[in-house]
């Protein structure tokens, strides 16, 4: 039984998953440069129960879609950054809501590898 949990567990921290986080131009640069940090004064999703002790990020391009219309209704803009990154699997919590996206604590946030950048507009994205 033992083996078959160690075998579990290495294989989800040693699987990665490519993920987008949605935001700002402006914030994009501050992440390309310090890394992610989590801000706790944003509401980063405030319908989701996991709260904002993280970031949330998408596994596709779809939901990053839809995330980044309703960004760009709030900041007024027709632009988005799209953070394209990765992460070992085993650091990432799921949603019950897809809409939620992924979540990642803060104390893991350090842990993801950032592999670009873009500025789209909403019908660019997929």
């Amino acid at each position: 039984m033992g083996n078959y949990i160690n075998s579990y567990l290495h294989e989800k921290l040693d699987n990665k998953i490519q993920l987008i986080h949605v935001t700002t131009p402006e914030i994009a640069k501050q992440i390309k440069i310090e890394g992610f940090i989590s801000r706790g004064y944003i509401n980063h999703k405030y319908y989701s129960n996991l709260g904002n002790n993280g970031i949330y990020f998408y596994d596709n391009r779809r939901q990053a879609q839809f995330y980044a219309g309703h960004l760009m209704s709030k900041i007024n803009s027709k632009k988005v950054a799209l953070i394209f990154c990765e992460i070992l699997r085993g650091y990432t919590i799921y949603n019950s809501k897809i809409e939620d996206g992924i979540f990642i604590k803060t104390e893991d946030l350090p842990k993801i590898k950032i592999n670009g950048v873009t500025i789209e507009s909403y019908s660019e994205i997929y």
